[in-house]
């Protein structure tokens, strides 16, 4: 149950030039508008506020207006995601115009941001707030294609790599339903979360069995 509160958030950062500000075009009305949004039962303002931030910028932005510049609309959403293998970031870059294909150990899944997804997991797994994730550093992008398409490949970290090769299934499952509550899940169930996150562990121990490094590609 939604308390009768709501928080209203304007994005912006400090420049030389001084603040810049972000403003949201809506889908539905083409009205401009800041970040806008209940407050859930158990949530203070700040709490509310960052979890509305985190939904709305990150993940379901478009028509960014950053100062005076507009920013064009990009979808957030990959169709295709591969997690697979690979000795090093220059193996993982030449696979962006078609994806890792057979000569990479790969496991496949599709139709959630597969980049904000693996930082929620590995922030979960890790036992990071809300907070402290919004302050980690986001997915490393190895290489893209924007603004031309949404192709791109990040790399997963170190840390989460080592983390997911000794995740037990049970702690995969409670990392599921956990992320499903905390940031959403992006439409996928917890049930189908916390299989992906499996073959991903399996996918871990395997590539760090081999010295290898775990990376997406996402189209």
């Amino acid at each position: 149950m939604r308390q009768p509160l709501n928080v209203l958030i304007f994005p912006f950062r400090i420049t030389e030039d001084g603040p810049q500000y972000a403003i949201f075009k809506r889908s539905d009305d083409a009205n401009w508008q800041g970040v806008c949004g209940g407050v859930e039962e158990h949530e203070d303002l700040v709490t509310a506020a960052r979890r509305e931030k985190l939904y709305i910028v990150r993940k379901r932005c478009c028509g960014v207006i950053v100062g005076r510049r507009a920013v064009g609309h990009h979808a957030a959403v990959s169709i295709i995601i591969e997690y697979f293998a690979a000795d090093d970031d220059a193996a993982a870059a030449a696979v962006l115009d078609g994806g890792p294909g057979d000569d990479f150990e790969t496991m496949s899944c599709g139709n959630f941001p597969a980049d904000f997804a693996t930082a929620e997991w590995e922030s979960v797994l890790l036992g990071r707030t809300v907070a402290e994730h919004e302050d980690a550093d986001p997915s490393r992008v190895v290489i893209d294609d924007e603004p031309e398409s949404y192709r791109r490949v990040f790399a997963v970290s170190p840390e989460f790599q080592v983390a997911l090769a000794g995740a037990r299934r049970d702690r995969l499952a409670e990392v599921a339903r956990r992320w499903v509550d905390e940031y959403g899940g992006d439409g996928v169930r917890a049930d189908t979360a916390c299989e992906i996150l499996r073959e991903l562990s399996d996918l871990a121990r395997s590539a760090s069995s081999r010295g290898q490094s775990i990376y997406c590609w996402m189209c």
